[in-house]
């Protein structure tokens, strides 16, 4: 066990290599990731390395584990290509993704734990939480990015715009890999895997603008007759002598015809 305690804690110590562009791009939120060598914090948050922290993250998740979640996603039929279904998609291609580079680290017991609470909790008909948890092996990157997610699911239009529910969804997971990545010192992969999400979140805004319901045009009906008791006085018809009442109609019949917009010509008998 001592053989690969020592083993993970050389890998943190030699694998902080990044430049400072690199490194502020990121936007590292937790200071002891950018540590690395004898100064490097020995706290647990700051990655270092446990015999409780191998026992419980021994890299075993099997590739029989994925597949069952993976079938028991494809059987919710329709729920798996919402906001939830998606991003347990998300979550089981990023643990096959760190499965296949051997990681051991506990990203993949991580992820996989993600995508089983979310197609649990789907199978059970409840609503799954829809904030993203705090990891034992992330850390936050990019919070430009993740400010621009939260808005996008805040928005008015997002409910009903399921073109934006798996962009949403993958974009959050992607940030979570790559905060993994920038956890275990690997910031050159980080910052090429938080590109990418900031590259496909540009297709966001007009996904959600095309969502947005039509502006209803008021009706203008083809003739208006406005009694002359409501727009003036008694025995007037200048200017002056409109009521406030007859003011306030002509505003609002005005404001309709610009709304209408296509309004051709406008005549007035009186």
């Amino acid at each position: 066990m001592k053989y690969t305690v020592m083993a993970i804690a050389l890998t943190l110590a030699i694998a902080g290599c990044a430049s400072q562009a690199t490194l502020d791009a990121l936007q590292v939120q937790d200071p002891t990731a950018l540590e690395n060598g004898p100064g490097a914090s020995q706290s647990a948050q700051a990655g270092a390395v446990t015999e409780t922290w191998v026992v419980a993250y021994p890299g075993s998740v099997s590739g029989a584990r994925l597949d069952n979640a993976q079938r028991r996603l494809q059987a919710l039929g329709a729920q798996q290509h919402g906001y939830f279904g998606a991003k347990a998609q998300c979550w089981l291609y990023a643990a096959r993704e760190e499965q296949a580079q051997y990681n051991q680290w506990g990203f993949v017991d991580e992820a996989t734990q993600q995508a089983e609470q979310l197609i649990g909790a789907l199978e059970g008909q409840r609503q799954p939480g829809a904030d993203n948890p705090k990891l034992r092996t992330v850390s936050t990157v990019r919070p430009d990015l993740w400010r621009k997610l939260l808005a996008a699911k805040a928005s008015a239009g997002f409910a009903a715009c399921p073109q934006a529910h798996a962009l949403v969804a993958c974009s959050e997971v992607a940030l979570m890999h790559a905060g993994h990545e920038a956890w275990t010192r690997l910031f050159d992969a980080s910052a090429l895997r938080a590109a990418e999400v900031e590259q496909q979140m540009a297709a966001l805004p007009a996904m959600l603008n095309a969502c947005q319901p039509p502006k209803a045009v008021p009706y203008v009906p083809p003739k208006i007759t406005l009694p002359t008791d409501m727009l003036f006085q008694f025995d007037r018809g200048d200017l002056a002598g409109m009521l406030a009442q007859g003011r306030e109609s002509l505003a609002t019949l005005a404001r309709e015809i610009v709304a209408v917009g296509d309004v051709a010509a406008i005549r007035v008998e009186g």
